[in-house]
Formats: structure tokens, C-alpha cells, sequence
């Protein structure tokens, strides 16, 4: 099987009008992170509060990872090579800039009608997705480009939140943000082709297999660490240590190199990523 990520597209026949906003925007890509602002569910709230703050909170999400996929897909679309990663590679210049503001204007009202966490929360998430992409690019700095993934994501936890955030959220949130940055490795290793022909510095590119490799054991321990305080603690980092200090950061040197078995691996860690988060979740919501 080719490598997608190391042969060109052929051009498209079609111009990007025919590329409409909802493709653009690579729903497809991102719709399970809709479920994050469940994470600061309240289970001490009003049953109708909880429920309308949860409600908020995926509407805001929603805006958030719209525009940033957008705006990412705008800023690299000379840069990708494989148009089912980024459907706006070789089509002819549109401007996404009114869909791409109004996304922006319509996470900011409706986060205005929540608590400083959430406005804080929304505006972090919206600054890290536009710096990283587009404006200084950021992206193309190493170790920045893969916190500023963590920061554009990890405050969507915040967002479904009533007033403060509740104390299951840190231990829960930690988890998360090193798993993220565990995901964005392996990521970052599967398009290194692509970030080298684009002058793309990634942390990845710049320090290579065993360098990356080092990182994504101290994501993994992270994890580990993260899930002591919660009440599957023990059961969570025996699994945490032998999976994601163990087997995903072996994996990741082992076939780095490889950037279909990197994409195979990321999909795998996406969903053991997704049912770590969800058991410890459900662990402290039910405690």
C-alpha cells in the first residue's frame, strides 16, 4: 500500500466551491471531542442547571473545533499532500473568513452566558487553535506546537461547567492532557514527511525516535500518576503503566518510520485514550 502521506494528490476536478463548509471543516475528524465538556459535569448541580450547562458547553465545543480544523485546513493547504486528511489541498483559493469569525463570534456569546471558567476556558481554546495554525504558526515550533494541541483541546473539559469547576476535573483533565500529548506524537510522526517538506519543525522532527520516545514514556507516567486520586486508582494505573508507558511509546520507536502504521497506532491510542478517560470519569461521577 502507498504511503498518502509522501505521494501527492493528483489534482482535483473540481474547484473548492465544490468543497463545501461542513466538509472543510473535517467534522468527521473531531465529532467524539464534542463529548469533553462532560467532563465538568456537577453531579452536586440542579439536574435542569447541569443539563443546560452541558448543553452550552457541546454548542461551544462545537464552534471551537469547527473553527479551529477550519482555520488549520485554510493555513496548511499548500503544505498537506493527502486530501482525506485536509480536503482543501489543491482546489483553487476561497476565502472560509466569515464562517471561519462567526464561529469564533458564536463561541464567545455563548460562553459569555456561563461562568469566568467557561469564558476562560472558550477564549484559551480559541487563542491556542489560532496562534498554532495560522498568525505566528506556532505549530512549526518544536515542543510549543505540541503544547499549544493540548491547550487548544484540553479546555473544552472546562466548558459544560456551572459555576467552579468541579474537583473530579484536575486529576481527570491531567489524564487527558497527557494522553493528548501521547496522541499528537504519534500524530506528529506519521505527517513527519509532510512537516519537513513545509519547513515544519515539529517536536517530533526536531528530536527524532528516541527523543520522542522519552516524551511519550513521561505522557504515559503522567497518565499513570494522574489516576491515583480517583477511586479505580490502582486498577487504572497498573493499566496506564503497562499500555501507555509500556506499549504505545514501544510502539511509536519501534515504527516511527512508518507513517501508515503511525496512522493505525494513533487510531488505536484514540480509543484506548477515550475509554481511559471515560472509565475515570464514570469512576468519579459514581464514587
Amino acid at each position: 500500500m502507498s504511503n498518502p502521506a509522501s505521494v501527492p494528490a493528483s489534482p482535483p476536478s473540481h474547484s473548492v466551491g465544490a468543497v463545501g463548509l461542513v466538509q472543510a471543516m473535517r467534522v468527521r475528524q473531531w465529532w467524539y471531542f464534542l463529548a469533553l465538556p462532560l467532563a465538568g459535569w456537577d453531579r452536586g448541580a440542579p439536574l435542569a442547571s447541569a443539563i443546560a450547562c452541558a448543553a452550552r458547553g457541546l454548542a461551544i465545543a462545537f464552534c471551537v473545533l469547527a473553527f479551529g480544523y477550519l482555520l488549520n485546513a485554510v493555513a496548511d493547504r499548500d503544505m498537506d499532500h493527502d486530501r482525506r486528511k485536509n480536503p482543501l489541498v489543491g482546489t483553487s483559493p476561497r476565502s472560509f473568513t466569515a464562517p471561519i469569525v462567526a464561529l469564533v463570534a458564536l463561541a464567545l456569546a455563548l460562553a459569555a452566558t456561563g461562568s469566568l471558567t467557561v469564558q476562560l476556558a472558550t477564549a484559551t481554546s480559541l487563542a491556542s487553535g489560532f496562534v498554532y495554525s495560522a498568525g505566528p504558526r506556532l505549530k512549526a515550533v518544536p515542543l510549543v506546537g505540541t503544547w499549544l494541541n493540548v491547550m487548544s483541546f484540553g479546555p473544552l473539559l472546562a466548558v459544560g461547567t456551572a459555576e467552579a469547576a468541579p474537583p473530579h476535573l484536575v486529576p481527570v483533565g491531567a489524564a487527558f492532557a497527557a494522553l493528548l500529548v501521547q496522541n499528537q506524537l504519534i500524530h506528529e510522526a506519521a505527517d513527519a514527511a509532510e512537516d519537513r517538506d513545509g519547513g515544519v519543525q515539529t517536536t517530533f522532527v526536531v528530536l527524532g525516535q528516541v527523543g520522542v520516545g522519552f516524551l511519550a514514556l513521561l505522557a504515559g507516567a503522567a497518565v499513570a500518576w494522574a489516576t491515583l486520586g480517583l477511586p479505580l486508582g490502582p486498577i487504572s494505573t497498573v493499566v496506564a503503566v503497562l499500555v501507555f508507558a509500556g506499549a504505545f511509546p514501544a510502539l511509536l520507536v519501534g515504527r516511527c518510520h512508518d507513517a501508515v502504521a503511525m496512522r493505525s497506532l494513533r487510531r488505536l491510542h484514540r480509543v484506548a485514550a477515550a475509554a481511559t478517560c471515560a472509565l475515570a470519569l464514570g469512576s468519579a461521577l459514581l464514587a
